[in-house]
This record gives structure tokens, C-alpha cells and sequence, in this order.
């Protein structure tokens, strides 16, 4: 498979640069009909055909609420309830600041110290007059197995209601890199690579908490082969045959 995909990358090279990793017809400003043409403070200029031909497709940045994620240390310490429906009580204690953001009924899914995954539910937040202490999580796990015992440890992960519409992007407008996680803006005629800080994910979707608003278009196909035109641009390219 990565095979296929070097040759795939090789072939797209050569068709977006000519074999000497340039443009196949010299570029003015911006692009022209044959190849695409990168400045290193505006960005990629792609043709209509060339863009056509790459699948790139231009969307506009969407506002949803995403739920978060809180992640956090509890402890075991008892068990309760009938033999048939027995349930192991655990609790933690959360910054008040982040308690807030759980209430009773949320569903939890906690990892042991033998990386086994339980599913359980908080059963009460219990509040204190001092707002400034940590607030204590109190949940319930089903009973009935040797995975919990008195005293264990647990590693909790709570979803939590998003509170407000944040700005979304769909995985395949996400470009991962060495130098960090980026995204192609829309910058006039240009599409300009640009630095993003992600947050929580849900329904196929990512929060951006830094780097972009809703609204702003980007791309969201065609990625790898946007990278590939601008590498091929700052590092001066290299013959097609040459991959030493």
C-alpha cells in the first residue's frame, strides 16, 4: 500500500511540475493553465483544470456545539445494591471549575491499570460552600467481575454537552505534519497553509479552537496533493526519477 502510494504521489508530481519538479510551463503571478504556482506569503495559486483534475473541492469552515472530553482519576471504594443488580462505587475529585461541566446521568468509560475498559455512570456531583475546592465525582460501575477491586485505580473519560457553537472541519481538510497540524485557507485567489489547534471530535467532524473562523473557506479534498506542490516548490524540486 505504501508503495502504491509513493507512485501515486511520483505520477502527481510529475503532472502538477513536469519531470524536473518545476512547473510544466512557467508560471506568471499566479497560476496558469499547466501547473500550479506557490508564493511563500500568499500561497498555492491552482488552474480550474489542475484543481478539477486533483478532486480539490473548496468548503466553508461550519459552527456547531462538539462535545468535549473530561478526563480524569477515580478511586474504588465499595460495592452496593442486591446480588442481581450489585454495582462498584468509585469517586474522584475535580477542579470546580471543571465540574461543572458533569451533572449525574453522563456516561463514563474508565480505563484499569490493565488497560481493561468499563462503561459506567455518574451518579451525583456533590456540591461544597467553598467554590474555590475540588469537587468530589461519585459514579458506578456494573458489579460482577474481578476487574475492580477495593482501592483501584481508575482513568475516567467523560463526554461533555459542547456549551457553545464552535468552529468544525472534516478530517480530510487536516494536513499532519513534523511541524504541525494545518489547513488550506482560501487567501484571495491563493489557498495559504495555515497552523491549527484542535479540539474535541464528534460525528466526523473536529473542533478548531485556534486558526480559523466559521466562515472561512478552505480545502477539503485534495490536501496531500496541495503539500506536495508547495514542497516541490521550496525545496527547488528534483528530477521525477531521482528519490535517493
Amino acid at each position: 500500500m505504501k508503495i502504491t502510494c509513493l507512485f501515486s504521489l511520483l505520477a502527481a508530481s510529475a503532472f502538477l511540475f513536469g519531470c524536473n519538479g518545476k512547473p510544466a510551463s512557467p508560471a506568471g503571478d499566479d497560476a496558469d493553465e499547466h501547473g500550479i504556482n506557490f508564493k511563500a506569503k500568499e500561497g498555492l495559486a491552482v488552474p480550474e483544470a489542475l484543481a478539477r483534475h486533483i478532486g480539490l473541492k473548496l468548503e466553508d469552515v461550519a459552527a456547531r456545539k462538539v462535545n468535549g472530553q473530561l478526563t480524569f482519576t477515580a478511586q474504588v471504594y465499595g460495592e452496593t445494591g442486591p446480588v442481581a443488580r450489585r454495582v462498584t462505587l468509585a469517586s474522584a475529585w475535580v477542579e470546580p471549575a471543571l465540574a461543572k461541566l458533569v451533572s449525574a446521568g453522563l456516561d463514563i468509560v474508565a480505563v484499569t491499570a490493565d488497560t481493561n475498559s468499563l462503561t459506567g455512570v455518574v451518579t451525583r456531583v456533590v456540591s461544597t460552600a467553598d467554590t474555590n475546592a475540588p469537587v468530589e465525582v461519585l459514579l458506578e460501575f456494573p458489579a460482577g467481575s474481578d476487574e475492580l477491586r477495593l482501592g483501584d485505580f481508575l482513568r475516567a473519560t467523560v463526554s461533555t454537552p459542547g456549551m457553545e457553537d464552535v468552529a468544525v472541519i472534516p478530517h480530510a481538510a487536516l494536513l499532519r505534519t513534523a511541524e504541525g497540524t494545518f489547513v488550506y485557507v482560501v487567501n484571495g485567489v491563493r489557498l495559504k497553509r495555515t497552523a491549527v489547534k484542535l479540539g474535541g471530535e464528534q460525528d466526523g467532524v473536529i473542533e478548531v479552537r485556534d486558526g480559523l473562523l466559521a466562515g472561512d473557506k478552505i480545502a477539503v479534498s485534495g490536501v496531500p496533493l496541495l503539500w506536495l506542490a508547495e514542497l516541490q516548490s521550496i525545496r527547488g524540486g528534483k528530477s521525477c526519477c531521482d528519490v535517493h
